[in-house]
């Protein structure tokens, strides 16, 4: 029966724009006894069964007698003291702290030698981004994409208008790090059985910074689960997963999500 059941839905996601709103909502109806894991392939398209879906939701409900793990961490720090997002709309920051968003941003990392240019605001803020403190648990991550003439940034998932946000930062080892106790963690959970298998959701902005040290960073992960056990995943834009301590799947950036299957 399925009282000895355990189970996981495995979701994946073809829109960018309504991401938060599609994880709140199928997490409004599993609730915390059917965790969601799963990574956002952003308007790639998606093949379901026999036909090609895009804008679409995909899912998968996992089920076996053995017990599933899942573990979630970043490696992002906070760089600096809590500030308000004072204005924003959807995935837009006007403000933080009643101040314009990017003046924010450049006053903080900016080399006040080297002229301020916009087009450069992406490579900068993809060390720095924002983390959104929650109970329990670690940061959620706030991937900052996009600077606009008129001062506002935009991110790649909404924050909501008076949330605390840090500005973070990182470095490889951290990342590294953090690859390794999220795979550590979902091992925990396993209650001392062996993995049978692994899925990884990766952020692809950690592939972007980790270039071709992406390849050490799913070696940590397979130090911790076995190098024979089978693993498969995806580079996503934006991953999906309830963050540690809290039973209630959320949308991360900048993110790694480890689920690893227990042997029967």
């Amino acid at each position: 029966g399925m009282e000895d059941q355990h189970a996981a839905v495995l979701t994946l996601l073809d829109d960018l724009s309504e991401a938060t709103q599609v994880v709140q909502g199928a997490t409004d109806v599993l609730g915390p006894v059917c965790p969601l894991v799963g990574g956002n392939s952003s308007a790639a398209g998606q093949f379901i069964n026999e036909q090609v879906g895009s804008d679409a939701l995909a899912a998968a409900l996992l089920r076996t007698p053995a017990p599933i793990g899942i573990g979630v961490a970043h490696g992002w720090k906070p760089a600096g003291r809590p500030m308000v997002v004072t204005r924003s709309v959807a995935n837009v920051i006007y403000e933080l702290d009643g101040q314009p968003a990017l003046e924010v941003y450049r006053r903080m990392w900016w080399d006040e030698s080297s002229e301020f240019d916009a087009e450069r605001f992406p490579d900068l803020a993809a060390t720095h981004p924002l983390g959104l403190p929650q109970l329990g648990s670690e940061y959620l991550i706030r991937d900052a994409s996009l600077a606009r003439p008129d001062g506002a940034i935009e991110l790649a998932a909404p924050i909501p208008e008076n949330a605390v946000a840090h500005m973070m930062s990182g470095n490889k080892d951290e990342l590294f790090a953090a690859a390794r106790a999220a795979a550590q963690r979902a091992v925990d959970e396993l209650g001392g059985r062996p993995p049978a298998a692994a899925i990884v959701f990766d952020c692809v902005s950690r592939l972007m910074l980790l270039g071709d040290d992406a390849v050490t960073e799913i070696d940590h992960i397979r130090d911790v689960v076995g190098h024979e056990t089978p693993l498969i995943g995806m580079f996503s834009f934006g991953e999906i997963a309830a963050p540690p301590g809290l039973g209630l799947a959320a949308f991360h950036n900048k993110t790694v999500v480890v689920c690893v299957l227990a042997q029967e």
